[in-house]
């Protein structure tokens, strides 16, 4: 589901670092399987990174659920807004996540 812009930087850190890098499953249709996800959270998550918008199936993450639960764990959230910024009306405030990244070239 994720967009290179957030997949390979973590994925490279985590090589660097032997850091263990989780993904959450989707559906057929690039829906984030919530309850899976919710799962997963344990006491070694140290960070959430997520895509806004899913430019691939033209969706919207389930970004406001995931943000909640992740900070009912005092878990950080990093959104990647690279898709999103040019599709959508961003308020990052209302949001609430931690970090909110955009790359543009």
């Amino acid at each position: 589901m994720e967009h290179h812009s957030n997949i390979v930087p973590w994925q490279l850190i985590a090589n660097e670092k032997n850091i263990k890098l989780r993904v959450v499953p989707i559906t057929d249709n690039g829906e984030i399987v919530f309850e899976e996800f919710v799962k997963m959270i344990n006491g070694k998550t140290k960070l959430i990174s997520v895509v806004t918008f899913q430019i691939h199936w033209g969706q919207l993450t389930l970004v406001e659920e995931i943000i909640e639960a992740a900070h009912n764990h005092n878990i950080p959230v990093f959104l990647d807004g690279a898709q999103a910024i040019q599709h959508l009306n961003v308020d990052v405030r209302k949001l609430d996540c931690d970090f909110f990244c955009v790359f543009r070239t």
